[in-house]
């Protein structure tokens, strides 16, 4: 398991680097980022909402060296980049930062949330999955290393990696890219996926 790990590790950061360098080049660096990115500093809580833009895991890495005190990551988001969720997967577990989920995370943004050395849903916490999809709408040139099966295997391994069941590994890429599966609280529970349920 140690062994997996660290390779996987490295893989992934690879990953990151070749996309980070290749999605510079090819995408419109006018564009204005999605996410928004707040510190509640009594509760040394870093919260995210919105889209898991190109740069967030950056941005997020930068404003955690800032506030060294933070514990713990809120995330509300629709989803977004893939590289960008696995990303901040990446920094969390670094960190060790608990990751909780109050609203809606769905793809990409599960994908970071795994990352959280404990991870808790509040009582409308929801996590979606779905099949990736190469997405041109925010990046009009297109992108043409992405191979959706590719990655869908990818993030696969980083919630193996975290500790979830073989079953549920076999069917969080069964949905298309249209549509979006919201496992109960329960099957995420039971899956590993989540850790503890907040009642209120």
């Amino acid at each position: 398991m140690i062994l997996f790990t660290l390779v996987y590790t490295l893989e992934l950061v690879q990953s990151v680097m070749v996309y980070k360098r290749q999605l510079s080049r090819y995408s419109d660096t006018a564009i204005t980022p999605e996410y928004v990115l707040t510190i509640d500093a009594p509760a040394q809580q870093l919260r995210i909402t919105g889209g898991l833009d190109y740069g967030i895991s950056k941005a997020v890495e930068a404003l955690l060296e800032a506030n060294p005190d933070v514990v713990s990551v809120v995330l509300g988001s629709p989803g977004g980049q893939i590289y960008e969720g696995r990303g901040l997967a990446r920094l969390f577990i670094k960190e060790q930062l608990d990751t909780y989920v109050y609203g809606e995370c769905s793809s990409a943004c599960a994908t970071a949330f795994i990352g959280g050395e404990k991870r808790t849903l509040g009582p409308q916490g929801k996590l979606g999955f779905h099949q990736y999809r190469t997405d041109r709408t925010r990046y009009k040139k297109a992108v043409l290393f992405f191979d959706p099966v590719e990655e869908q295997q990818r993030d696969r391994a980083v919630f193996q990696m975290r500790g979830v069941k073989a079953g549920f590994l076999n069917t969080m890429f069964q949905r298309n890219a249209d549509g979006i599966w919201f496992p109960s609280q329960q099957e995420l529970l039971r899956a590993g996926v989540v850790h503890s349920l907040l009642s209120e």
